[in-house]
């Protein structure tokens, strides 16, 4: 037993190790995953800023172009400037059309977005729905387990309630013993007594005369009495007691028949269930297999969408970097080729949507036939449970018919005792034979007993020794739960030194990233306390299971000494058997009472020749013939004393054919013993394999918590990605028209510049410039006859233009007021920094490299390389999610 136990605790300890390892497994697989979704953002940013940054030098380059081509014109003629206008128109009309192509992109990309939030919302409540149902699955088999725990208590109450039985069976065999005994103790009084009577007998033939023998023989007559009194007072006592205890034996059958049926019940009950359990478990796997089946298309559609948004991405990239009309109609083929995708998507689709529909109505037709399974199961079982009442019944019916042929046949029993009666004198020799046989039987039982005790005493000691062992294997098991909880402490502190390096890696990025990691840190905390949790569920459970397993053992110990008990009564049962033998002896004592007979008649005959003869002796001989009649009456005493004490062993032949019944009775209550340990064992079995089928349920549960987990970060990072590029296209769209402004500004030359009589300054696409000779001078003379001629002195850098920020309005650093009058616009002065650092100087602020001549006219930056942005996006999304 030991060996085994301490088996069972090796092979604990394993399972626990095995699952905390998979566990740690597990964990490192979900660091490597953050880290690679980490660099996949780190790309898609650096690609962004490439992007931004290549916008920016595009649009610096069409500036100074633009710029130099209003200094042509100016020394050119006005034919020249309305080329370059017409030149411009087409650009222009170029820019319209990317516009609307860019359009039509995003308006596909919306309606890919909706299609798979759709899709998404569909899965979803799918999948919840599925999950719903499972836990639901999972709390009905909870109850069924609750269930057969109390049917479990209701069999150690019936156990307990045997064993009393057994107790109150052994008391009332200790009585029977002791009225044996006693029995036995009288009939050596009365053999005794009769050895007295014919001590007198022998006297009153010896002829013995005198006052002095008469007086001696009253006195042992009156003490004679006296016993004998005193001897049927005891025997009455034993007749009063014998038929209660006839009575409280049947009640005690009674009650283990009632407690038989109650027990035949719960297990009928608890095979019931079981076949529910199963079947309950086999529409569980069939439901994991279809929802296996389900994330796998899932994530074969994810697939799909990811390789289409970065197709799309990719076509969009090339219709920025190229304008020409070629490359326009690759883009028009593709966004066809796009479309015929999607309507294929959505073919899918349907498609998808009918097969569940059509998986959704099976399901259900499962269910139904399964439902009605059940309830033809019910019928049948209430089918049987009706014919074993009935067959109870009758069984009832053949003992009360088998009691009344017993009554009958104790009557006629009575009858052939009236008639052994008559014949007692025959019967003492046999009786002292018989009380001889039953001294040797009493010495044999009291054997017995003491070898029982000694058995009783052995036992103790090995309880008490299976105890002790008891007591190490607990300090044993404590011993290794502080090792093994010393080694998940470890664990658990090397899983937070990685998520500290991780953290300290992360927080080196952004603050976006250090949030990220804060939700996982939790994420893992609660997931180790759960698996704390689960060790401690699982230790409990281990140590029920060794209580189980000592009742069992005890249950079999016991079940040994029954089966002594059993070999015990056996050999009661031959010594019963020798004394029906003895039954054969009854015959020759009849015989023996004939010949006494003829003796008593001789006795007569010398009577009546003692007269004749010895008429001296007359009065001595009425005195003998009184004598006589005394005795006479003595021994017709002692003769209804020997009927009573027949009719006791009589009565204590009838308890020992109880007995032999009892004994029946315990064998079978022993076989059934047997088969409910063994219905035991094999429920502990299923119950064991349930225990492990919820258990890997569970997980698959967890896992499948985890997987929706990750597909809603996953969902939360590509939400994040479509703020960022809409924020984006948003911006290119506020250039392309702060460009258009532009365009407009320049349709009219002749009425942004402004005559004065010495210095001038003119304003062209919404620039003033200022008379200087330290570059390059223009003289621009006017063809209208209409205006008189004055000189201008435009001053033009070569190296770039500064741009005048308000610095009153520190809030909104990305807008600029810039007013239309000549007048009130302020003088820029010539730039001394290159282009480059005036491109770096404006993406840290955060503002565009184009200002506008339009009054009041506000242009958000294109990108907002502040963190706090990047953070406020974040939240937004999240709280988009906790919406969802």
């Amino acid at each position: 037993m030991n060996f085994t136990k301490s088996q069972d605790i090796v092979s604990e300890i394993e399972r626990i190790n095995g699952i905390l390892t998979d566990n740690f497994i597990k964990h490192q697989d979900e660091i490597k995953k953050l880290h690679k979704d980490i660099d996949d953002l780190t790309k898609q940013k650096n690609e962004i800023q490439q992007k931004y940054q290549a916008l920016l030098n595009g649009n610096t380059n069409g500036d100074q172009e633009e710029s130099l081509k209003n200094n042509n014109l100016v020394n050119n003629s006005s034919d020249n400037k309305q080329q370059i206008i017409n030149e411009i128109e087409k650009e222009y009309s170029l820019i319209i059309k990317n516009q609307e192509l860019e359009n039509k992109v995003k308006d596909l990309e919306n309606e890919i977005t909706t299609l798979t939030n759709q899709i998404k919302n569909i899965e979803n409540e799918k999948l919840i729905k599925e999950i719903e149902d499972q836990k639901f699955e999972i709390k009905q088999l909870q109850n069924l387990i609750n269930e057969q725990k109390q049917s479990i208590k209701l069999l150690q109450v019936y156990e307990f309630k045997e064993g009393k039985l057994v107790e109150e069976r052994d008391s009332l065999q200790a009585k029977l013993d002791k009225q044996i005994s006693n029995s036995t103790q009288l009939q050596e009084q009365l053999l005794e007594k009769d050895r007295l009577v014919e001590e007198l007998k022998q006297k009153a033939e010896l002829g013995s005369s005198g006052n002095f023998e008469n007086m001696v023989s009253n006195e042992n007559h009156q003490k004679l009495i006296k016993d004998f009194q005193q001897l049927q007072m005891k025997v009455d006592l034993q007749n009063e007691l014998i038929p209660k205890l006839e009575t409280t034996l049947e009640s005690e059958k009674q009650a283990l028949i009632h407690l038989t049926f109650e027990h035949n019940q719960t297990l009928e009950k608890l095979r019931c269930k079981e076949d529910q359990l199963e079947s309950n478990i086999e529409k569980l796997k069939s439901n994991q297999h279809e929802n296996e089946k389900l994330l796998i298309e899932i994530q074969q559609l994810k697939d799909q969408q990811q390789q289409q948004q970065s197709e799309d991405t990719k076509q969009v990239e090339t219709t920025k970097e190229t304008s020409s009309n070629e490359e326009l109609n690759n883009i028009k083929n593709e966004n066809e080729k796009l479309l015929n995708e999607i309507k294929e998507l959505n073919e899918s689709k349907e498609i998808l949507e009918k097969e569940i529909k059509e998986k959704n109505e099976i399901i259900e037709k499962e269910k139904d036939e399964t439902s009605s399974v059940f309830e033809n199961d019910k019928l049948k079982f209430e089918q049987e449970i009706n014919d074993l009442k009935k067959q109870l019944l009758d069984k009832d019916t053949q003992q009360s018919n088998e009691k009344e042929g017993l009554i009958d046949e104790i009557q006629s029993l009575k009858q052939l005792q009236d008639n052994v009666e008559k014949e007692k004198d025959e019967l003492k020799s046999a009786l002292n034979t018989e009380t001889q046989q039953l001294k040797e039987q009493i010495q044999e039982l009291q054997e017995s007993i003491k070898k029982e005790s000694t058995e009783k005493q052995v036992f103790e000691k090995e309880k008490e020794q299976l105890q002790q062992e008891i007591v190490l294997l607990e300090k044993a098991i404590e011993n290794e739960k502080t090792e093994l909880k010393e080694v998940f402490e470890k664990d658990t502190q090397i899983l937070k030194d990685q998520i500290k390096n991780l953290e300290i890696t992360i927080n080196k990025e952004q603050l976006k990233e250090k949030e990220q990691h804060d939700q996982e840190k939790q994420e893992l905390t609660l997931k180790i306390e759960q698996l704390e949790k689960e060790i401690q569920d699982e230790k409990l459970k281990s140590s029920s299971n060794e209580k189980l397993n000592q009742l069992e053992s005890e249950l079999k110990e016991k079940d040994q000494q029954l089966k002594e008990k059993d070999e015990q009564l056996k050999e009661k049962e031959k010594q019963l058997e020798d004394l029906n033998k003895q039954d054969d002896a009854i015959k020759k004592e009849e015989e023996l009472k004939q010949q006494l007979e003829k003796a008593k008649e001789d006795s007569q005959h010398l009577e009546k020749a003692n007269k004749e003869l010895n008429e001296q002796f007359e009065k001595l001989k009425q005195d003998r013939d009184q004598e006589n009649i005394q005795l006479l009456e003595k021994i017709k005493q002692l003769e209804e004393s020997l009927e009573a004490e027949k009719q006791h062993n009589t009565n204590n032949n009838e308890n020992e054919s109880d007995q032999q019944e009892k004994d029946v009775i315990i064998q079978e209550l022993k076989t059934k013993l047997d088969d409910q340990v063994k219905s035991r064992i094999d429920m502990q079995a299923s119950f064991q394999q349930e225990r492990d089928s919820n258990r890997n349920l569970l997980d698959r549960l967890q896992e499948k918590d985890a997987e929706l987990e990750a597909l809603h970060h996953s969902a939360a990072k590509i939400k994040n990605l479509e703020h960022l590029s809409r924020a984006q296209q948003d911006k290119i769209n506020q250039l392309e028209n702060h460009i258009k402004e532009i365009y407009q500004s320049d349709s009219e030359p002749t009425n942004n510049t402004s005559t004065t009589s010495t210095t001038t300054t003119t304003t062209t696409n919404g620039i003033r410039f200022v008379d200087s000779n330290e570059d390059q001078t223009f003289i621009a003379q006017s063809m209208d006859d209409d205006h008189n001629t004055n000189r201008t002195n435009i001053r033009h850098s070569t190296d770039g233009v500064r741009r005048v920020h308000d610095e009153e309005h520190s809030n909104d650093a990305s807008t600029t007021d810039i007013s239309s009058s000549s007048t009130s616009l302020p003088i820029i002065q010539p730039a001394s920094k290159n282009v480059a650092d005036i491109v770096e100087a404006l993406i840290e602020s955060g503002t565009p490299p184009i200002s506008s001549a339009i009054p009041n006219f506000n242009v958000e930056p294109l990108v907002d390389l502040d963190i706090n942005s990047e953070n406020k996006e974040n939240k937004d999304s999240e709280n988009e999610e906790e919406m969802f």
